[in-house]
């Protein structure tokens, strides 16, 4: 299992759940609603019930720290990292890339208008308005 920081899985899956348009709220209400979310501890802990303990390997995630990419570090773990070749990884590609901070507060801003704009206008949530707005949001 790869654990970041909590304050660093804080940002990052805020600023995703914006990205998604699934968020509305400042960060701080964000973590007090998803706060199970945070406790590794207790998170663990059920994986432990399924795998037992000993059969869990905990690492951290941190793209700064991390000798290679999470791809390889995970290969190596689980010590496959020689059979690499039959795996077709593009490494060069980002992937779930964060908007910016002011890209994550211009979104928010937006999500917000929108879940205003559907309340008064929109009676029937059709699935092509949803595409559009996704497609909205990550051209942003």
């Amino acid at each position: 299992m790869y654990l970041r920081k909590q304050d660093d899985f804080l940002e990052s899956s805020y600023r995703y759940m914006v990205k998604l348009g699934a968020c509305r709220v400042n960060i701080k209400e964000f973590f007090n609603e998803f706060e199970y979310l945070f406790n590794y501890y207790q998170i663990l802990e059920k994986w432990a019930d399924i795998f037992d303990r000993q059969n869990i390997i905990v690492r951290c995630f941190d793209k700064k720290t991390m000798k290679k990419n999470i791809f390889d570090d995970f290969l190596e773990a689980i010590n496959l990292l020689d059979s690499m070749t039959s795996f077709e990884i593009d490494y060069l590609e980002k992937i779930n890339v964060s908007p910016s901070v002011k890209t994550t507060k211009i979104i928010l801003l937006i999500n917000n208008f929108n879940e205003r704009f559907i309340a008064k206008y929109v009676t029937k949530f059709e699935d092509s308005y949803w595409l559009k707005y996704k497609d909205f949001l990550s051209f942003l």
